[in-house]
């Protein structure tokens, strides 16, 4: 799709629902980050505790992982199939404070971030959905929350834009040979200049253009989910 094609779908996108209901939780972010607030304060990271981190059956909604898989949602969502990786970080709360402080280090890349040994921790592993999210919230500036791997090499194809080049220089390997981490950093570095280069975009807080791009392909990324669901 053409740049112009694609600025023409704005308004349609601001009379949407997600456009509303994104809007209304960007609020709820500065809410998480002033109650949660590791990137500015790590060393607080060490006085979480398992009912602060994952507590569902209290009746209280403010726990750290209800923040990051409801009350943020239309931040980016994240399809974990049960809450065991939840679970799983309370059990193992002492392994979940030291990659957290990973993941809010802003001296660490954002690829080193996501490759960190999340793997420790059963449900963390993988493609890494909720590490994503979680390091997105800390990071709104720097990071378009787009989780899913396929769906980002989707919507490149659907922009018409190459995402396998830049990592050769960056990382000195091939798209194929990438970590997870950097293949992330690479494509949303890549969609972030894209972004800035269009001030109708640029404008447009990094989650509402993610819930933008959504949108515009619906259609095209549930065929994609849908083919994946039969194979």
């Amino acid at each position: 799709m053409e740049k112009t094609e694609l600025i023409s779908k704005i308004n349609e996108f601001e009379t949407s629902e997600a456009y509303e209901k994104c809007q209304r939780v960007l609020s709820l972010r500065d809410e998480f980050l002033n109650r949660f607030p590791f990137r500015q304060q790590p060393g607080l990271i060490d006085g979480l505790t398992q009912d602060n981190l994952y507590n569902p059956h209290s009746g209280d909604t403010d726990y750290f992982f209800n923040w990051i898989e409801h009350k943020l949602q239309w931040l980016g969502a994240v399809s974990l199939g049960s809450a065991k990786p939840w679970e799983n970080a309370r059990k193992n709360i002492e392994n979940f404070k030291d990659l957290l402080k990973i993941a809010t280090d802003d001296k660490i890349s954002i690829a080193n971030k996501i490759d960190a040994h999340w793997e420790d921790i059963k449900g963390f592993g993988g493609d890494r959905h909720a590490v994503k999210k979680i390091i997105s919230i800390y990071y709104p500036e720097k990071i378009i929350p787009i989780f899913k791997t396929e769906d980002w090499e989707l919507l490149f194809g659907l922009l018409g834009m190459d995402y396998t080049e830049r990592i050769i220089d960056k990382f000195r390997k091939n798209y194929r040979g990438a970590s997870v981490g950097e293949k992330f950093e690479n494509l949303n570095e890549l969609l972030l200049e894209f972004k800035k280069s269009q001030p109708e975009f640029e404008k447009m807080d990094n989650a509402l253009f993610m819930n933008f791009l959504y949108v515009v392909f619906r259609e095209e990324v549930a065929k994609t989910r849908n083919r994946e669901d039969l194979d």
